[in-house]
């Protein structure tokens, strides 16, 4: 029962620890795909960028184009009595098992371009590199979904006014054709961010 915070409070911080006990590097350079680049900007946005060198991020937005699914279940985890009905872990590796029983790739097309993919790849992922989710996490990805909604769960933390004490260099990389995370969307990543050196690569 995890939400985004909980990633950017303890396991990145104790990602860093580990690499850089291990390496006795002062500094750590990092990349992060998808969520992983955008829990990194709201890391170093309530951290500091003390410990940490140089940055790629790979389709990390602020905000997630996510499906009408995901802000029902945002939705209706506001009613206290449907709130108590729903469980804190969603079952997404069920659903992949299930579409695995079937034959079925079920979520594929939007996630994935299926001409450069090969099927029996497809499948393997699905069996081996899905968890399940947690509502919190979901529900703090429908509010960043909003304008200026890159915040803590609670409201307290404004990551995107963070950003601007960023210092660390910056790559952002976008793909021309993802749907979920849009080139253009990336602009707004390097209008937030303090760092001198920037670069946005598609």
């Amino acid at each position: 029962d995890i939400s985004v915070d909980g990633k950017i409070a303890r396991d990145l911080p104790a990602a860093l620890e580990r690499v850089l006990s291990e390496s006795e590097a002062e500094a750590v350079d990092v990349v992060g795909h998808s969520l992983g680049g955008t829990t990194l900007y709201a890391y170093l946005a309530s951290h500091g960028d003390g410990r940490i060198g140089r940055c790629i991020t790979i389709g990390s937005p602020l905000q997630f184009h996510l499906p009408a699914s995901a802000h029902a279940v945002a939705l209706l985890s506001r009613g206290p009595l449907l709130a108590a009905a729903l469980p804190k872990r969603l079952p997404l590796r069920r659903f992949c098992e299930l579409g695995l029983m079937t034959n079925l790739v079920f979520p594929a097309r939007p996630h994935f371009n299926l001409d450069n993919v090969e099927r029996g790849m497809l499948l393997r992922m699905m069996r081996d590199g899905v968890d399940d989710g947690s509502l919190r996490e979901l529900i703090q990805l429908v509010s960043w979904s909003h304008a200026g909604g890159f915040r803590s769960l609670d409201g307290s933390v404004d990551y995107r006014g963070g950003m601007a004490r960023i210092r660390a260099p910056m790559l952002l990389l976008g793909a021309a054709a993802d749907q979920h995370v849009p080139p253009e969307s990336l602009n707004e990543v390097a209008a937030a961010l303090g760092s001198r050196e920037k670069e946005i690569r598609i």
